[in-house]
Formats: C-alpha cells, structure tokens, sequence
C-alpha cells in the first residue's frame, strides 16, 4: 500500500529564483553608484511570513568595447613658450602655440581604434595607442629629420670653422713658445710670453664657443615626435574618492630623471570622440557601440559625468560626408583627465537586504557563493537597492555605465528550515 499524504504535514514551499540585470535597475539620482532593483511581485503579495532572500552569485562582466576616438598631439620648445608668456601673460595658450615659429613646433592628429576585450582593462587602451601612433610618427619624422639635419650640418660647419681658428692660434702660441725658450732678452721674453697667454685664452674661450653651438643642436629645428612622449595613467585619488584615468607626457614634468634634450618640449593633447545625444534634457543611454569610447572614460550630461565640453568645442562640429555631426573639435590640454571612471576591476556589493551583515556588505562580485548566502528581511519595502563600490579601495564609489553588463542570481522564499543550505 502507498503512503497517503498527512494533511497536517507542513507544505514545503517552493523559492522565486530571480536574475537581475543592470538595466533592470533605476540608478539613484544624488548616489550614483547605487541602483534599485523591484522584488518579485508575487513575493511581494504572498503570505510570506517571515522573508528570506538568498542570494547565488554577483557577477559583473565587462563588456567588448571598440574605442574610437581622434588623438591630437603637439610639441614645442619650453622656452619659445615660456619666453612668450611671460611677455603676453594675458594671452591663451592656443595663441602662444601658434605665434612660436612653424618650425619651432610640431602638430599631428591620429583617428585610433583600441579593441578592448571583455577581460581586458583600462591598460590596453595605451597598448594600442602606442602601436599606432609609432607608424603615424615615424611618417611624420621624415620631413622634420631632413630639416634638422641640414640646421644642423649649417651649425657643424661653423664649428669647422671655429675650429680652424683655434688650431691657428695654438701653433701660433706653440712657436711662441720655442721663441721664448731660445730667447735671452728678458723683455722679449716677457712680451711674447704675454702674447702667448691671449693666444690660449682666446682658443679656450672658442672652444667653449664649439662647446656652446654643440648644444645649440638639441634646441635646433623642428620638434621629432617620440612614442615615449605619450603616456596614460589610471590610479585612485583618495582626495576627490574616485578612480581616474589620464592622457599625459612625462615631458611635461620637469623632473630628473628626464634626459637633457626631453626636458626641452612641452607635449599638449586633444581629444574628440562621439557623445551620447542629449534632448530636451535626456540623454540617450541606450545600447550602442558608437559611443564606447564616451561610455568608458564616464563622458556624458549626467549629474555625475564629465560634460563633453571639458573636452570638446561643441561649437565646432565635425561632419561626415553626408552633413551629420559625428563628434566636435578636441581642445588643447596638457593633461587629459578623465574622472569617475571605472576601472573595469571587480567591486564590493554593498545592498539594503544584507541590513543585518556588517555595514550592509553583500559580497564581491564575481563571485558564486557556496552555500548559498541568505539574508532575513525587516522592512516591508517593495525594492531593494545595490551599491557598488571599489574592489581594491572599498571606501570609493564606482559609477557603473549603463550600457555594462552586472547581474546577480536571488532565491525568494518564506522562512522555512527545509529551505535552507539544501
């Protein structure tokens, strides 16, 4: 005979497994780093008694992004600069540029595009941006390394010439001296011996001469590019509380262990690149690859992005062929930064279901959790929200783009002993 079932055993209920996804969740206006997320709603309506949320795994997964963007880069002597400003301290920087001889300075633009895996970080943007500004440099070079040469061929020319002079009038001054050794008249002795001291000064102070055009050189002619001028940093500024990348040169840094000749330029970036549109006060967040570069360095007109204009004369639009505006003409910088970016690294989940664990922390992304993680519900609130914050530096915020993917498995379920660890 079968077993009949006891009307007064206890039911086990079944649990409401849910995925959520980032867009699934409504960023928080004034934290935007924490999204809202809406519980199931037939958990919501059911007798649950007691509410028990468990929680599978918190996964944030990168996704593919294909950067393009037009990089500007300009290299100038300090001093033509410096001596201009300190004469028109009034005047912008772009104006300064432009008044230093053409031959004096060096501008080049370069169109990138840096494939960025999904398990790739910020560091392959440089990867790539090096590979290709060293085959458009070194076209580049051509026209300013046969300049050069011949400035500086004019400069060894004259040191040929100097040169000559001093050999004169050291085998002046060496005859000089056989003279004095043979001579008897003290008079004699003492007025070549004169003469033959102005003949060694006069040679040394032109060789100092030599030694002077010699050096002339490294600030001679055009500027020639040089792939170690263009850098990228990435780091946490622990003032501001935000990770932060940058475009730079270390040329720019007047520091020791520059050698000579590079302590000699200045480097100046710009950048342009497609920005979401924006009408009538929103912006389009909507999936599309177009703006991966914008989505990756946090550009954009949300309260907590950098507006597109720190960047970009938006009142100098760049068309296509067929009239449409792509993007808008970069501004010039010594330093291109690019704050509240996120790193791509993986973060600390903190949320308002972990009310009862240590300053609400949920758990680190990609990761799955064995057993699985529940947590007991207080509030009767029909959302919940989530708060990402840095993986290495958990005290700084991370501002997710929209358009990456997160996403964390939950079990919903009434309190129930047969429900639990199984």
């Amino acid at each position: 005979m079968y077993q009949t079932l006891n009307p007064i055993d206890e039911q086990t209920p079944i649990p409401i497994e849910s995925a959520y996804f980032l867009e699934d969740g409504e960023r928080d206006k004034t934290r935007p780093n924490r999204f809202y997320f809406k519980f199931p709603e037939e958990w919501i309506t059911s007798n649950r008694g007691e509410s028990i949320v468990g929680v599978r795994n918190i996964w944030t997964n990168c996704r593919r992004r294909k950067l393009c963007y037009t990089i500007g880069i300009r290299k100038y002597y300090k001093k033509d600069f410096d001596d201009l400003k300190r004469n028109n301290p009034k005047q912008t920087n772009d104006f300064l540029y432009y008044s230093i001889p053409f031959e004096r300075r060096s501008e080049i633009f370069c169109d990138i595009i840096s494939w960025l895996p999904s398990e790739k970080d910020l560091r392959e943007i440089i990867i790539d941006l090096r590979k290709q500004l060293k085959i458009v440099f070194e076209k580049y070079n051509v026209s300013p390394i046969d300049l050069n040469k011949h400035l500086h061929n004019l400069i060894d020319k004259q040191k040929g010439k100097i040169n000559d002079e001093i050999e004169k009038k050291l085998d002046e001054a060496e005859q000089l001296q056989i003279e004095i050794s043979n001579s008897t008249d003290l008079n004699e002795k003492a007025q070549k011996t004169l003469k033959r001291q102005n003949l060694i000064k006069e040679a040394w102070e032109l060789s100092r001469k030599m030694d002077e055009l010699e050096e002339s050189k490294l600030s001679t002619g055009q500027p020639i590019f040089d792939i170690r001028d263009v850098g990228m940093d990435g780091y946490y500024n622990y003032e501001k509380n935000t990770f932060i990348e940058t475009f730079y040169s270390p040329l720019n840094e007047d520091t020791n262990y520059l050698n000579k000749q590079d302590n000699l330029f200045y480097i100046d970036f710009s950048i342009s690149f497609r920005i979401r549109p924006f009408e009538n006060g929103v912006q389009d967040n909507s999936l599309n690859r177009l703006y991966d570069f914008a989505d990756i360095m946090n550009v954009g007109y949300e309260s907590f992005q950098n507006n597109p204009n720190k960047y970009m004369d938006l009142d100098s639009p760049i068309e296509d062929k067929k009239g449409n505006v792509e993007r808008f003409g970069g501004k010039w910088m010594r330093e291109i930064v690019f704050e509240d970016v996120w790193d791509r690294c993986s973060c600390k989940i903190y949320s308002s279901i972990a009310e009862q664990s240590s300053k609400g922390y949920l758990g680190n992304s990609k990761v799955q959790f064995s057993p699985i993680k529940y947590f007991k519900l207080n509030s009767s609130d029909n959302r919940f929200w989530i708060e990402f914050y840095s993986g290495r530096y958990n005290r700084i915020p991370v501002k997710i783009p929209e358009t990456e993917t997160f996403y964390i498995e939950m079990q919903f379920m009434p309190f129930n002993k047969k429900l639990m660890y199984v």
